[in-house]
């Protein structure tokens, strides 16, 4: 059938039931055929005693006898072996078929320029078989066929005329463009196929040029951008350490104040306590005079009266000059006059670094702008002109313009040197002020000792208050800048952050008491020392979380999310997921391994494939005595980490590398830090990208403590399941604090180990408990662990850790 090239359509040998090809085709009384399955099936599903064509719904009564057509079957088996040929009709983008006849034609496959008409595959096939049509010429079906027509004689444009640059016919070739230079189109194809080379050369000579400027300037924004949060990521550390100074300034003030008004309170009050007396006792005296008025004995008159006369208090009356609204306002006077100061230094170092900030955008703007407006000088030639480029002319990017240059810059740049100028000046008059102040003092301001800080009565500020000012303002780097004394402050740091050989030698021995606990640069404290001191009470030291590298990204935080949705992706507090599942834990009596499970990996979505809990089921199935007691626990841990809100309020700073800090807390806020590592809520942190906030920094999470089952990870199970039952007891609970401090010591202070005769592996660990009594006159029982753990690698290091313990 093929070679008689008759085109036979699927869909005559298809079942109209289950659209497929027939298989063993059975004819109907109405000559329509179908596999005799499908037609079997449909009579069988509604069996009324009449029956129908499914095509064309004529009835049969009795239902029909089915016969196999066998010219059918034969037909269908050949197509199986030969393979049918499909039809391709032309849809809403092919070139449909000019000989098809029909509302639907078939795709076009090729064109005859010759022709002008476009050929599907069947009536295309004369072209190949007749020896006349054999020499015209074929091409890809095209729809632009027209185009290639002469429309003065609707013939094809088989030539170039040069002199009006077009395509023209033959016919054309005689009529209009006689006398023209023209050439045949295969000749102007072989000329312009030779220019091809060159073009296309310059071309892609073009495009490595343009990749090379838009490398450049990807990885300029990527410098930039790398930039821009190294120096946000400073500034945000910087900051922070300018608020914790500002709030030890803040707790130094306060406990000054507090300190002046007990003093006076307390000598008042002693003055108070005499006059009662005097005043007890000359009543008394009153009362005895006036029975002695009365009695009629002269002899016992006499003589009492001279023993009762005579003056049993002195006649001196006490006095006391309270001042407190005069000394308190002095202090809060100062304590403006200090914001004002550094209010000025804050307004004059943001210009500087708002002008630092443009010069140097600027900077970055005019080197994208020159690499933009490189010429081209290929283009140049080829448009055969002079060029003048704009530099977004060709690349899309925005229009970057030099804002040195313009008037408004101009002024804008003179503006802040008048400004600067005048800051120089505003200080010059300031430090003038200053030295004119400290002259008066010297001269005529007394001076009162006062808790060690001392306090002229002329306006009532303290030295401490104006050292603390002067430490803040050398912290930050302002009065370093204008001294020249930068050095020496680096000095001082360097010395503040490091430790000593022969410091980190000394062992404390048992009589040595604590010093008092307080705040300071290098050691924060996470309960309220004033509290502590005055009380006796741990209570925890309000302030906010900071979601920085240099501190504990804690749970709780605010910046603290998670993903939710597979679909629309949003985020929610991870906090509150936390809570939500460590309090319904909570609520239970005991609570499985796979309970921990499933509530650990609701909030660690992105670990739910990862981590595994073989560890912690092999523990709890090998303790079948302990089972119970530890299920009882877990609720326990669960209740006692999602108070990690109540305990921590304030952020907690890392003790990092190449410095000398500490840190105290209690037992208690240990504990739920504890308890909050256990269930695994502190936000991931470790990571193999060097480039990483944490890379290569140990995570919090226990997580790795419950994955692969080790005898050896037995008794970590099981001393820590028992901490917790230790802590979660209000009757074992520890009470207390707990000072953890990173010593470091500086390269060239290292001794040379090999000749090094000094011991420092040694630990020693004492508990013993005395009376300390503190400056402000309230005496506290303390319980103090000292543990010292004295190692050394390449670089030498000592753990310190102090326990307090409130009796």
């Amino acid at each position: 059938m093929a070679q008689q090239g008759v085109l036979l359509e699927k869909e005559q040998f298809c079942c109209s039931v289950c659209l497929g090809l027939l298989k063993e085709p059975v004819a109907i009384p109405c000559g329509h055929s179908y596999c005799r399955s499908c037609i079997e099936s449909y009579w069988d599903q509604d069996d009324q005693g009449i029956y129908s064509c499914p095509q064309c719904n004529q009835t049969f009564t009795p239902r029909p006898t089915l016969r196999k057509n066998n010219m059918l079957a034969e037909v269908v088996e050949t197509l199986k072996k030969t393979g049918l040929q499909a039809v391709c009709y032309a849809g809403p983008g092919d070139v449909a078929c000019d000989f098809c006849t029909g509302t639907r034609k078939q795709k076009a496959l090729m064109s005859c320029l010759v022709c002008v008409v476009s050929y599907c595959e069947t009536h295309v096939q004369p072209h190949y078989d007749v020896p006349v049509l054999k020499k015209h010429k074929l091409v890809k079906a095209t729809a632009q066929l027209q185009e290639n027509i002469c429309s003065h004689h609707d013939q094809l444009l088989e030539v170039y005329c040069r002199t009006d640059q077009q395509w023209i016919c033959y016919h054309c070739v005689m009529d209009k463009h006689k006398g023209h230079d023209t050439v045949p189109a295969a000749a102007e194809r072989t000329e312009i196929q030779s220019q091809l080379g060159m073009s296309q050369q310059k071309v892609q000579q073009r495009v490595q040029e343009r990749e090379k400027v838009l490398k450049d300037i990807q990885q300029a924004v990527e410098s930039l951008k790398h930039s821009a949060n190294a120096a946000v990521e400073d500034s945000e550390r910087i900051f922070t350490e300018l608020i914790r100074s500002m709030e030890e300034r803040r707790f130094e003030v306060k406990e000054l104040i507090r300190a002046q008004e007990k003093a006076e309170v307390s000598r008042a009050e002693g003055l108070l306590e005499q006059l009662e007396q005097e005043i007890a006792e000359l009543r008394r005296r009153d009362a005895e005079l006036e029975q002695l008025s009365h009695t009629e004995d002269h002899i016992h008159f006499l003589q009492s009266y001279q023993s009762l006369s005579s003056p049993s208090v002195s006649s001196v009356l006490p006095s006391i000059v309270v001042r407190p609204l005069q000394y308190f306002g002095d202090v809060s006077k100062s304590v403006s006059e200090l914001r004002e100061k550094v209010e000025d230094l804050l307004k004059g170092e943001w210009t500087k670094i708002s002008t630092t900030g443009i010069a140097g955008h600027n900077n970055h703007s005019s080197q994208m702008k020159a690499a933009l407006q490189q010429d081209d000088p290929m283009e140049d030639k080829d448009r055969g002109q002079e060029v003048e480029r704009h530099p977004s002319s060709e690349f899309p990017v925005g229009n970057l313009v030099d804002i040195d240059n313009t008037p408004v810059a101009k002024s804008l740049h003179g503006d802040n040197e008048r400004e600067r100028d005048g800051e120089r000046e505003k200080e010059k008059e300031r430090q003038k002020h200053k030295e004119m102040e400290s002259e008066k003092k010297r001269d005529g301001g007394r001076e009162v000792e006062m808790d060690g800080a001392r306090v002229g009565e002329r306006d009532g500020t303290t030295e401490k208050e104006m050292e603390g000012a002067r430490e803040e303002a050398m912290d930050i780097g302002w009065e370093s800048e204008r001294d020249g004394t930068r050095e020496g402050v680096k000095d001082e740091e360097e010395k503040r952050l490091c430790c000593s050989l022969s410091e980190l030698k000394k062992v404390p021995q048992c009589h040595v008491e604590l010093e008092p606990l307080s705040f300071s640069r290098t050691h924060n404290v996470l309960i309220d020392v004033n509290e502590f001191h005055h009380k006796g009470t741990l209570t925890p030291q309000s302030g906010h979380h900071v979601w920085h590298s240099d501190f504990v990204k804690m749970p709780c935080s605010p910046e603290s999310l998670i993903k939710t949705g597979r679909v629309i992706s949003s985020e929610q507090s991870r906090w509150e997921v936390v809570s939500e599942q460590l309090e319904s834990l909570a609520k239970k009596t005991t609570a499985s391994v796979g309970d921990v499970e499933k509530a650990i990996k609701k909030y660690n979505p992105r670990y739910e494939a990862q981590w595994s809990f073989d560890a912690l089921h092999t523990f709890v199935k090998k303790s079948p005595k302990e089972e119970k007691y530890y299920m009882s626990v877990f609720p326990k841990i669960a209740e006692l980490a999602s108070s990690l809100p109540h305990y921590i309020k304030k952020a907690i700073p890392l003790l990092q590398k190449g410095q000398t800090q500490s840190i105290t807390l209690t037992q208690s806020q240990i504990a739920c830090l504890l308890a909050n590592a256990f269930y695994c809520t502190f936000p991931h942190r470790n990571s193999p990208n060097p480039r990483a906030e944490y890379h290569n920094y140990p995570t919090i999470n226990f997580n790795s403590l419950f994955e692969k089952w080790s005898e050896r990870k037995r008794e970590k199970l099981r001393a820590l399941l028992h901490y917790f039952h230790t802590v979660t007891d209000p009757a074992t609970r520890p009470s207390g604090l707990v000072t953890f401090e990173r010593r470091y010591i500086r390269d060239r202070d290292m001794p040379i180990w090999e000749r090094y005769t000094h011991t420092h592996t040694h630990t020693h660990t004492h508990t013993h408990t005395h009376t300390h009594t503190h400056t402000h006159t309230h005496t506290h029982t303390h319980t103090h662990t000292h543990t010292h753990i004295h190692t050394h690698t390449d670089r030498q290091t000592q753990t310190h850790t102090q326990t307090h313990r409130q009796t």
